[in-house]
């Protein structure tokens, strides 16, 4: 044990090494810089916690939930009072990293070479189990040479250490130590939220040895996982991590079952698929089929001998391969609603990967006991694995370089020149968020949501509604360094959003580039000095019947705030591409003001709206709309048809003003539904701004509103 303990800890270090020295001369002079800008938002949350702000990703803000892991922040802001302060963070998350990469890999050796193997595998004789303590050392170093895995532990993200916890609930369990399991479990539970699903399995594992009365200790590590929901409850309002909300599948807009089950059911077969293989669409090689088809068939074998034994399906739960085959399904399962399932490097499947290595390990032990004349066979199986994993592990040294190589070239770049032309304090509205805020040092405004409060939402409602969010916050951003490609950041490209672009820097390209998010970013200075016009009116007719009534209510369509105050709801009744919002800057009709900036729906179902009325006065209904796409629509009052109206088409570089005037004897209350139903052949119904005037309408001789 001693030697493989030494071999171990040599040869990992080693490894590490190699990575570093490759990380450092990717650097371009810095101390150490990591290849994920993720990184850098564990590293700012943590700075702040050091201050005594936690959860807090700008100091002074709201509290966010935009760090997914609850306790690896934590363990950074350790570092970070220590002295690990600056860029000598990455020091400090590498170093944790590097043990958990040591940690995981002995564990790993000490499963495959447990004396008692999970059933059905015998005691074995002196030299079956010299021979398997060498099948658990090759299989070990397997694992730890394997390219994902490996770039996992030196990413510097919490990935690693979340390995480790699950493999170390999985030798307490496989030891059957109660004490042990439940710490373990409590400390995957807190790093990961999808820690929960080896919490749940190893505490159903002991659920079946222990008698009832013992049953509440069990709830310690479910209990334990639901820390972190809590917190996000209390301190923003939502259980639910902004991370979640920006990257699910669950929070897709339009949402639609059909597509919800499409998707997880695609990231199932292809999460799979690339188990089988060892390869990704992108032609990364992960590993081989043998691991797999290996650690598949001692599940087979598993689950054949359990059901012998009867106790119907949940007999495999009493061993700890049983287990493993329920935190497999557990783990997809929770990677399966994520659009991120495949980034950088399958991170979230990398625990998948460590708990196939034990399953193979054990396969090839038990063929072992089973076929004792036939030992060269185990032995040449887990050769090769080894064999296989060092092909895989030089080129993932290599997109370790050429990733830091981006982050150094594109991203910190960008940072230090954003902080060279703007004041400390200025807000900066971001796209990938850590580098610009650790390195630069400037507040910042998160598009996509993870780090500024509201704002997941509107991302999933697209570019319009990114728009209004931003133009509403109290966080708005004077300048942007961004992406100008994710998600329609291309609509602002075109907008005095983006009124000024003072640099653009250019990615490094990478053959596997998961560094960063775009091909370009941008400097921007935002003018917002637009914002004055695009709640008016501009329509002459509309402006002129107004005059005569007085504001009762209005809808600034795609401001999310604003639709949740008016019930406001739309439906698509066919589904044709595009995002849920859009976002321009046009002119008006007859050119009355030029560069008016708007966003709004895109629709081909209908809307419906709730609004403040007064009773029995007349109502002047007017609709901003971008006149791209020809639509009928249909105009209903708390379910009365009153009239039609028509979107014209052909029109897509100005905003046209719609107005319905509606008798008031269709008011009768003081709040009033109105309803939207549409007809377009081909495109969309776009409603921009709704407004709506009441009082005692009197016709015009000369230009008299329609009814």
């Amino acid at each position: 044990m001693l030697l493989a303990w030494l071999t171990l800890c040599i040869i990992i270090g080693a490894a590490a090494i190699l990575y570093l020295s490759v990380g450092h001369n990717a650097s371009h002079g810095d101390t150490l810089v990591m290849p994920l800008d993720d990184v850098y938002i564990h590293f700012q949350y943590a700075r702040v916690f050091a201050a005594g702000q936690p959860f807090r990703y700008n100091p002074g803000d709201p509290p966010t939930s935009g760090a997914t892991s609850l306790l690896y922040p934590i363990l950074l802001a350790v570092g970070y009072v220590i002295g690990f302060e600056g860029d000598r963070l990455a020091l400090w998350a590498v170093g944790i990293g590097v043990l958990s990469w040591i940690g995981s890999t002995w564990l790993v050796f000490r499963l495959v070479s447990l004396p008692h193997l999970p059933s059905p595998s015998p005691r074995v004789e002196r030299g079956s189990r010299s021979i398997a303590f060498w099948i658990a050392l090759v299989i070990a170093l397997a694992f730890a040479f394997s390219g994902g895995i490996s770039w996992a532990f030196v990413s510097g993200m919490e990935t690693g250490l979340m390995i480790f916890a699950t493999l170390l609930t999985l030798w307490y369990m496989s030891r059957g130590d109660l004490r042990g399991t439940i710490l373990a479990a409590i400390l995957a539970a807190v790093i990961r939220p999808e820690g929960l699903v080896i919490a749940i399995g190893a505490m159903l594992f002991f659920a079946f040895r222990l008698p009832r009365r013992r049953w509440p200790i069990l709830l310690l590590p479910l209990l334990a996982g639901l820390i972190q929901p809590l917190l996000n409850l209390i301190l923003t309002g939502s259980a639910t991590a902004s991370g979640m909300q920006a990257k699910s599948y669950l929070y897709n807009v339009p949402f639609d079952w059909g597509v919800l089950v499409n998707n997880i059911l695609g990231v199932i077969v292809r999460v799979w698929h690339e188990q089988l293989t060892g390869i990704d669409i992108d032609g990364v090689i992960y590993s081989t089929g043998l691991l797999f088809l290996i650690a598949l068939a001692y599940i087979f074998i598993e689950l054949r001998h359990s059901t012998r034994r009867g106790a119907g399906l949940l007999r495999p739960l009493r061993s700890s391969a049983g287990v493993i085959i329920l935190w497999l399904l557990g783990l997809t399962a929770a990677v399966s609603i994520l659009e991120t399932a495949f980034w950088q490097f399958k991170r979230y499947q990398q625990p998948i990967y460590a708990l196939l290595f034990v399953l193979t390990g054990w396969g090839l032990t038990t063929l072992l006991q089973r076929f004792r004349r036939l030992t060269i066979i185990p032995l040449l199986a887990a050769a090769a694995l080894l064999i296989f994993s060092l092909t895989t592990f030089v080129p993932f040294v290599t997109y370790y370089g050429d990733n830091i190589s981006e982050v150094a070239s594109m991203q910190i770049p960008m940072a230090r020149y954003v902080a060279s032309i703007t004041a400390p304090g200025t807000r900066i509205g971001v796209h990938d968020i850590g580098v610009m805020r650790y390195i630069g040092n400037r507040p910042t405004y998160d598009v996509v949501g993870l780090t500024t409060p509201g704002a997941a939402r509107a991302w999933r409602n697209g570019p319009g509604a990114v728009y209004e969010a931003m133009r509403a916050s109290p966080y708005r951003p004077k300048y942007f360094a961004i992406y100008d490609e994710p998600h329609g950041l291309s609509y602002f490209l075109y907008t005095d959003v983006f009124s000024f672009v003072n640099t653009m820097i250019d990615s490094t390209e990478p053959p596997h580039n998961v560094a960063s998010a775009g091909h370009t970013q941008v400097v921007a200075f935002a003018d917002w000095s637009r914002l004055q016009y695009d709640n008016d009116l501009f329509d002459p007719l509309a402006i002129k019947a107004s005059k005569q009534l007085s504001p009762v209510d209005s809808i600034n369509v795609a401001y999310l705030d604003e639709e949740d105050r008016h019930a406001y709801r739309w439906w698509q009744s066919v589904e044709r591409p595009g995002f849920a919002t859009e976002f321009y800057q046009m002119t008006t009709a007859e050119h009355l003001i030029r560069d008016l900036p708007d966003s709004g729906r895109l629709i081909t179902g209908g809307e419906e709206m709730i609004i403040s009325t007064r009773p029995n006065e007349d109502l002047l209904w007017v609709t901003r709309v971008h006149p791209r796409d020809e639509a009928n629509l249909t105009l209903f009052v708390d379910g009365q048809f009153v009239a039609t109206r028509v979107q014209p088409g052909g029109n897509g570089g100005e905003w046209i003003e719609i107005s319905t005037l509606i008798p008031g004897r269709f008011i009768t209350r003081t709040e009033t539904r109105l309803r939207t139903e549409v007809a377009a052949t081909d495109g969309f119904y776009m409603p921009y701004y709704h407004w709506f005037y009441q009082g005692h309408y009197l016709a015009n001789t000369i230009a008299t509103l329609p009814g």
